[in-house]
């Protein structure tokens, strides 16, 4: 590998941790410094796409299987008709809704698309993912106790606040399942346990269950592997982490785990106390869980809304109905609402075959030479979100990840 090579493929791997958990963790570190701007996310999601499209291109051949670029391309028409015919048009919170669907869904779905046969350097991301715990764990005790009133600790997008959860889930789900891939399997529960213990008390209830479920996903893998891959299971990464590779990251571990050690030193009150609300806060929405079931009222109702705003527009839905951010929490639902019956049609049948796909990567014999299978255990994680209490129907990630293991060949 030439370095002109090696910095493409840094730089595609950095494009893919951005749009798969890295916004959410770069927003969050902006809005703690003050770097903060409107429209933070879309810019970082459009300039993360549009570059790795053109990268694609200048560098690889594309290969776009027709089925798959047919579905995606008939979603994206029948979705714009639904724009079109909607009550909502012209609005403003119309223009803001369509500019993140194309976003979002059209021009991160193409920039999959482009490198589904792309495998990224599992070193990058492994990186990225440590750095991405490190900087949450010190930084959010200070962004708690800037909070005067929460429920819940929340740091995230523009408007309404969201959870980092994702984004710490995935960065545990990916240094577990790089952990596997080395046959560590110690580090790996260690790992899978203190990811767990880490999304519990971001309080998002959701996340822990898909996460949990992720590494099981990852975990069933290896057992199924192990047996048949023998002395050869670990001998694919042996190239890419070689010893000079393995004696850096571990100085970078020590190094960081010293600045670390030092900053809970220096500020062991304030750790306290946050740790203290961020438990509190985590018990309290979880008290939620408990009392009134996983689906609590609010998400009742606006899925009951959702399902009204549909039976009067069956066909092509009521796009951007959800104004005053009442939109449905769980994914079938939102798009027979927004899209309508023929887009829903659409976007399930491309689901269900990036579904089938991903439960192949996790049997294919080939699974640990390439890093489809930490993707797919995404796809399948918020799958499970989604049928159950969120919408992920303009999110970057999902989208990426669908279409990347839709457009994926069988024999990868």
């Amino acid at each position: 590998m030439d370095k002109f090579e090696k910095y493409y493929t840094y730089l595609m791997s950095f494009i893919i941790w951005i749009i798969i958990s890295g916004w959410s963790i770069v927003l969050y570190i902006a809005r703690i410094s003050g770097l903060w701007f409107d429209n933070m996310v879309g810019v970082m999601i459009i300039l993360a796409a549009v570059s790795g499209i053109f990268l694609a291109i200048s560098q690889t051949k594309p290969k776009v299987l027709s089925s798959v670029f047919i579905l995606f391309l008939l979603y994206i028409i029948v979705s714009t008709i639904s724009f079109i015919t909607t009550s909502a048009f012209g609005t403003n919170y119309w223009t803001m809704k369509v500019s993140i669907f194309y976003v979002n869904v059209f021009l991160v779905g193409i920039f999959a698309l482009f490198i589904s046969q792309y495998f990224f350097d599992e070193r990058i991301i492994g990186y990225l993912s440590f750095i991405s715990i490190i900087i949450t764990m010190l930084f959010s005790y200070e962004s708690t106790l800037k909070i005067t009133y929460a429920s819940y600790s929340r740091v995230g997008s523009e408007g309404n606040p969201i959870a980092l959860s994702y984004s710490v889930a995935f960065s545990f789900a990916f240094l577990a399942w790089e952990c596997l891939v080395h046959r560590n399997l110690m580090l790996f529960l260690f790992i899978g346990l203190l990811g767990s213990l880490s999304v519990f008390i971001l309080g998002t209830r959701q996340t822990v269950f898909a996460y949990i479920f992720q590494i099981i996903i990852l975990y069933f893998a290896y057992f199924k592997k192990k047996r048949i891959a023998s002395k050869k299971f670990h001998i694919i990464s042996s190239k890419k982490t070689s010893y000079d590779a393995r004696k850096l990251f571990l100085n970078l571990f020590i190094i960081v785990m010293l600045i670390f050690a030092c900053f809970v030193f220096y500020n062991m009150k304030e750790i306290s106390e946050t740790i203290n609300l961020m438990w509190s806060s985590s018990i309290q929405r979880w008290n939620v869980f408990v009392n009134e079931g996983y689906s609590d009222s609010g998400r009742i109702f606006f899925n009951r809304v959702a399902l009204d705003t549909w039976v009067n527009s069956p066909f092509l839905g009521s796009f951007a109905y959800e104004n005053q951010g009442r939109w449905a929490h769980q994914l079938v639902i939102d798009l027979l609402s927004q899209v309508g019956l023929l887009g829903t049609m659409v976007f399930t049948i491309l689901w269900i075959i990036a579904l089938y796909k991903a439960v192949l990567c996790i049997f294919s014999k080939k699974i640990f030479e390439t890093t489809k299978i930490f993707i797919a255990s995404v796809l399948i994680s918020m799958t499970m979100i989604s049928l159950t209490a969120a919408t992920t129907l303009t999110s970057a990630n999902f989208i990426f990840c669908l279409i990347y293991i839709a457009n994926s060949s069988l024999e990868n």
